[in-house]
């Protein structure tokens, strides 16, 4: 069974939960939660179990969660979501340029 729950950052209480279906409303949980005055603890997000092993430790992506639906959570404000295909495209066009 995959873990569904949302953590503050320091004290690691449960704040949230998402079920790991659709991005868009992982990213609506994270800002509700944001604008209630919660720090989201965005490196262990549910959802892990979605991420491709080619995403896991990319240097050029920041990769926070993935969903069942081919899509990523990006980014530095964790705001941008983009199809996963296309950033393991982007990642294995990198790492030949690095080769």
């Amino acid at each position: 069974m995959s873990n569904t729950e949302i953590y503050t950052e320091i004290s690691r209480k449960v704040i949230g939960h998402w079920d790991g279906e659709r991005i868009e409303d992982l990213v609506e949980t994270i800002k509700k939660l944001k604008a209630g005055g919660h720090r989201v603890d965005m490196t262990d997000l549910p959802g892990q179990e979605n991420v491709p092993p080619e995403l896991v430790d990319p240097t050029c992506w920041t990769v926070l969660t993935c969903d069942r639906n081919g899509k990523t959570l990006t980014g530095d404000s964790a705001d941008e979501i983009e199809l996963t295909q296309e950033i393991i495209n982007d990642v294995k066009c990198q790492l030949r340029y690095v080769r």
